[in-house]
């Protein structure tokens, strides 16, 4: 959990059984100077025996220099291996895709230039302030090796923007899929003023994301990487999730959050329905939850004794109180009869599944 007022705070542990607060938590050997980003990524391929789980991730530092560290991490020893790359302008990095054998970073020409950097760091104008579309500069995609963070491409392609990955795997020994939201290219100035003030700012039809696959083809030392990317499914929606067990494998459902028409068939403002995606076919069916009840990200729960099975776990905010968080049945979605547990406060609103109040 992040601390309050921002989702950009200093992590918070909780102790899983009571939930109670244990306090701010520093991972062991992160770098000085090093943020972690939204997305870490649990690596279901790789053991680092006796360490608990291996998790990647990556974290910019704001330089002069700019640079991305990326990060291999254990859950005993903390960061175990980094890897710093250079960049010419602060890329807006806010996710990336794990694969069984790589890890897949896309650096958007959404950027803060070294001049106008200065204007962040003198306090003169907030980060998000400073960030602008320069599609001129395309958008640089890196591939590193898992298991030596060693740079395996560095290239660039047709400038693209996005937010969420929803998944990656290998498709052979040469092809890498990766699976994210893409945002419109007619629509990136919109998009742009929004992440100004993210937290305040609406979604409309034409700034909302579709789901499409980015096939990459790595080539080898006599032909370029390839990049191939199309659209699977036309739901606009955001905030994706699979089953995080899949995360680097092939999987076949993702959850996001999407618009649902209003009763009098306006669309709202706000993400306020829950979509399930076939990551094969690109169908997907639409859940909504009323007028005036507006969504939070998916979270997957184990369900006690079926070790195979999940509910998601999902939350809606609601114009007035009270609020549920709902206990969705994946394979059941949409379902008529769901279980709610009723919250005695309301919601902070915030990002990324951080609840800021006690709950009872």
């Amino acid at each position: 959990l992040s601390k309050p007022p921002l989702t950009g705070g200093p992590p918070i542990e909780l102790d899983p059984e009571s939930l109670e607060t244990i306090g701010e938590y520093r991972m062991e050997n992160l770098p000085k100077g090093a943020f972690f980003s939204a997305h870490p990524k649990e690596d279901h391929f790789t053991t680092d025996k006796g360490q608990g789980k291996t998790i990647f991730n990556n974290g910019l530092v704001i330089g002069p220099p700019m640079t991305l560290r990326l990060l291999r991490a254990t859950e005993k020893e903390g960061v175990t291996n980094s890897r710093t790359l250079p960049m010419s302008a602060l890329s807006f990095v806010h996710d990336f895709a794990l694969t069984e054998r790589y890890g897949v970073i896309f650096l958007n020409p959404y950027t803060v230039s070294y001049q106008d950097l200065l204007q962040g760091l003198v306090g003169t104008k907030a980060l998000g302030m400073l960030y602008k579309w320069r599609p001129e500069d395309k958008t640089r995609i890196v591939v590193f090796d898992k298991e030596t963070l060693e740079v395996i491409r560095d290239f660039r392609a047709p400038a693209m923007t996005f937010d969420h990955v929803i998944n990656g795997y290998d498709l052979d020994e040469d092809r890498i899929r990766v699976q994210l939201l893409l945002h419109p290219s007619d629509s990136i100035l919109d998009i742009e003023k929004g992440r100004h003030d993210m937290y305040q700012s609406t979604w409309t039809q034409t700034t909302l994301p579709t789901f499409h696959n980015i096939d990459i083809t790595l080539g080898s030392s006599g032909s370029p990487p390839r990049v191939d990317t199309y659209e699977v499914s036309p739901l606009l929606s955001e905030l994706p999730q699979i089953n995080p067990r899949y995360t680097g494998a092939r999987a076949r459902w993702g959850y996001v959050n999407a618009l649902k028409p209003l009763s009098d068939g306006a669309l709202p403002g706000k993400l306020n329905a829950i979509g399930k995606i076939d990551l094969e076919t690109g169908e997907f069916t639409v859940r909504g939850f009323g007028d005036h009840k507006y969504a939070d990200e998916p979270i997957f729960v184990p369900k006690a004794n079926a070790q195979a099975e999940v509910v998601m776990l999902y939350a809606t905010q609601c114009r007035a109180m009270p609020c549920h968080d709902i206990a969705m049945p994946c394979h059941a979605m949409p379902c008529r009869s769901c279980p709610r547990l009723l919250l005695t406060r309301r919601h902070t609103r915030t990002r990324h599944k951080h609840t800021h109040t006690r709950t009872h």
